[in-house]
C-alpha cells in the first residue's frame, strides 16, 4: 500500500522533470531556428527580387546547401553541449531514462534543421509553381532534402556522441561530408548501368537519394527506406548515449562511496 501511494508522486515527478527538459531544449534551439530561417530566407528574397532567371531549382539549390551544412552544426551542438557545459553528470542523475533525454534532445535538433529548410522549400513551391508535367518533382525534391538532412544529423549525432568539443565534432562532420560526397559520386559512377544495385548500395549514405535521383529515376522509391535508416542511426545514437550515461552514474556512485564513511561492523578495542 505504501509503494502504491508513492507511485503517483514518482510519476508526477518524472513528468515534471521531462517538462523541464523540454523547456530547456526549447530555449536553446528557438534562437537557432530563427537564425537559420533568416539565413535561408534573406538570400532567397534577394535572388527573387534581383535575379530575373531565378526558378524553383535555384531555391532547391539553396536548401540543398543548407541540408549539407546545417546538420553538422546542430549535431555537433547536440553531442557536445552538455559535456562542454559540464552538465552531463546532472543529466545522468535525473530520474528519467537516458533514452527519453536523448529523444528530447534529438527531436529539438531535428526540428531546428527541418523547420527552416522545409519552410524555404515550401515557400519556393508557392513562389515558383512548376509545370503540370513535373508536378511530382517539387514534392520529391522536398522529401529528399528533408530525409537526407535528418539522416546526416542522426548519423553525426551517433558518430560524435561523447566528444567534448563542438569544433572537433564539426571537423569530424566535415570529413564525413567529404566521404559521403566522394562515396556517392563513385558509387553512381561505377553502378550507373545497374540501377537496382546502385539504389541499394547508396542506402547507408545519408545523401544517397540525392545522388541516385540524378542518375536513377526509380531512386525515389527508396525514400521510405532512407527514412527507416534515420531510425537506425537514432537507435545507435540512443544506445551510445545510454551507455555513456550509465558509465557516468557508476562513476558518481563510486565517487560517493569513496567519500562516505562506511561502518563495517562494531568497533573493536585493543
Amino acid at each position: 500500500m505504501k509503494n502504491n501511494g508513492l507511485a503517483p508522486s514518482r510519476r508526477s515527478g518524472r513528468c515534471r522533470v521531462i517538462g523541464q527538459l523540454i523547456w530547456k531544449e526549447s530555449r536553446e534551439h528557438w534562437g537557432k531556428i530563427v537564425a537559420l530561417l533568416g539565413i535561408l530566407l534573406l538570400p532567397m528574397m534577394a535572388i527573387h527580387k534581383h535575379w530575373v532567371n531565378a526558378d524553383m531549382s535555384t531555391m532547391v539549390a539553396i536548401a540543398f546547401l543548407a541540408s549539407w551544412i546545417t546538420p553538422i552544426w546542430i549535431a555537433a551542438w547536440t553531442s557536445t553541449a552538455e559535456r562542454s557545459a559540464r552538465t552531463s553528470g546532472t543529466l545522468a542523475a535525473l530520474p528519467v531514462r537516458s533514452v527519453t533525454i536523448f529523444a528530447i534532445k534529438t527531436a529539438w535538433g531535428a526540428a531546428t534543421i527541418l523547420l527552416p529548410v522545409g519552410a524555404v522549400l515550401s515557400l519556393a513551391l508557392w513562389v515558383y509553381p512548376t509545370p503540370s508535367s513535373e508536378a511530382n518533382l517539387p514534392l520529391t525534391a522536398l522529401l529528399s532534402v528533408l530525409i537526407c538532412s535528418l539522416n546526416l544529423y542522426l548519423f553525426m549525432v551517433a558518430l560524435t556522441q561523447g566528444m567534448r568539443r563542438e569544433g572537433s565534432a564539426a571537423a569530424v562532420g566535415l570529413m564525413v561530408l567529404v566521404a559521403c560526397g566522394l562515396g556517392g559520386g563513385l558509387t553512381v559512377g561505377f553502378l550507373e548501368s545497374k540501377p537496382a544495385l546502385c539504389m541499394w548500395a547508396m542506402l547507408p549514405n545519408p545523401f544517397g537519394v540525392l545522388f541516385a535521383l540524378e542518375k536513377v529515376p526509380q531512386a525515389q522509391a527508396l525514400l521510405p527506406a532512407h527514412g527507416a535508416m534515420a531510425l537506425v542511426w537514432w537507435a545507435l545514437g540512443a544506445w551510445r548515449f545510454s551507455s555513456q550515461a550509465k558509465g557516468k552514474r557508476r562513476g558518481q556512485a563510486t565517487s560517493v562511496a569513496k567519500r562516505s564513511p562506511t561502518i563495517l561492523g562494531p568497533a573493536s578495542f585493543p
